[in-house]
């Protein structure tokens, strides 16, 4: 346990923040019990994302917090018992020799995600992300290759996979390295060539690059073709964002339906809806991404993001289109929840890490009738919940039709 622990001492000792916005800081990570004597690894662990979660929207006030929150996680570094309990999830998840290079690269650019990486699935992620970033020698086989110059990754504490990058006339680009026998390659060949123009899917063009014995040799992978994903550059994501209005998440909700209508008549269900995986261009407008994820219709599922989904994933879930209208119902709940300063993970998520059904109607009523304007964007989401009705608990139905007949005996008493 830290010593002299102090979150007050913390926020107010930072010069950049006024005194309304330190008294705002305080107060939010407060109520979230970050100022607890044992609380401190997991603050300096709070990525953006979190950040917003617990309330704090200003941008700039949460890039002060950010950048003093790295500072100090710097200096202190990740502790050792957080490196072993990281090898013992890579243990459990089949990665009993982790490569050495890859761990220092975690432990000196990706201490935020280590700390936090709390589940073998979290783990194996982080691993592989990591695993997957290019070398010095791969970084100038891709530039002499592919005319693509590496700056680096593109959100550092969302996902080290996706490297921003130069092509050869100047222009941003987005870049994800791909393990070797992956399905995302296929999913975005099949997907994002030739889509019509209206398809809010990220555009994505699959690059190759070889390495040679010498490049293998030094960067310690084996020599052979190596594939990545060529994306447009879109500043932001709609978990990195400040909560946006009703009627912006309305529309940009109509846009990831286009999206998944077009995926599922392809034969394709993406199967990690969520606001990562939004990108959000500098016009506002959504656009869908990320197919690391992504199956054909009725293939076991080889990953996603069980706080989304109805109930926990198990080894014989099959991918269906139903599943990604209840993750993107959800994920557009847990937007509305950031827009009115309320703890989507204590509303939604239970103790099994998913969002139940009986519970995500229940908080959709309770937005209803306490969110104003909140109307349009509600019935809206009834009518996609309606599209994942063969996921609806049978005890939930029961209660559903239960309820509603004891409102029209109500009824019919009164009259």
């Amino acid at each position: 346990m830290a010593t002299g622990w102090d979150l007050h001492e913390f926020i107010f000792s930072l010069e950049d923040l006024d005194e309304n916005e330190k008294e705002t800081c305080f107060s939010k990570l407060e109520r979230q019990g970050f100022a607890a004597p044992k609380k401190r690894r997991a603050f300096l662990a709070l990525d953006d994302a979190d950040l917003q979660a617990a309330g704090i929207s200003q941008l700039s006030t949460r890039k002060v917090l950010r950048l003093a929150l790295a500072e100090s996680a710097a200096q202190a570094g990740p502790p050792q018992d957080f490196l072993q309990s990281f090898k013992d999830l890579l243990a459990k998840g089949g990665i009993q020799r982790p490569d050495g290079a890859t761990l220092n690269r975690i432990v000196q650019h990706y201490s935020n995600r280590l700390m936090v990486a709390s589940t073998v699935d979290t783990a194996l992620q982080l691993y592989e992300d990591v695993r997957n970033v290019p070398g010095t020698f791969t970084e100038q086989q891709i530039k002499t290759q592919c005319g693509l110059t590496i700056n680096g990754p593109l959100f550092p504490n969302l996902s080290s996979s996706l490297l921003g990058a130069t092509d050869a006339v100047g222009l941003p680009r987005v870049l994800k390295m791909l393990g070797r026998d992956t399905f995302e390659e296929s999913a975005c060949r099949q997907l994002c060539v030739g889509k019509p123009e209206d398809v809010p899917l990220v555009e994505a063009e699959v690059l190759t690059s070889r390495a040679d014995h010498q490049t293998a040799a030094t960067a310690c992978h084996g020599p052979g073709l190596y594939t990545a994903i060529l994306m447009p550059y879109h500043p932001t994501a709609l978990v990195l964002m400040a909560p946006l209005p009703l009627c912006a998440l309305l529309a940009g909700v109509k846009r990831m339906v286009v999206a998944l209508e077009y995926i599922h008549a392809k034969g394709f269900v993406h199967m990690d809806v969520k606001a990562a995986n939004i990108f959000v261009g500098t016009d506002g407008r959504w656009w869908l991404g990320d197919f690391g994820s992504t199956v054909r219709k009725d293939w076991l599922i080889t990953s996603t993001t069980s706080w989304f989904l109805p109930t926990p994933p198990t080894a014989s879930t099959r991918g269906a289109p139903e599943l990604d209208w209840y993750m993107l119902v959800v994920a557009m709940v847990i937007e509305v929840l950031r827009s009115q300063d309320i703890s989507w993970k204590d509303k939604l998520i239970s103790q099994e890490f998913c969002t139940p059904w009986a519970q995500l109607e229940v908080t959709m009523c309770d937005i209803q009738r306490d969110v104003p304007g909140s109307s349009d964007l509600l019935s809206y989401l009834n009518g996609l919940l309606k599209r994942a009705a063969g996921l609806k608990p049978a005890a939930a139905e029961a209660a559903a039709e239960e309820g509603v007949g004891e409102k029209g005996a109500a009824e019919k008493g009164a009259a």
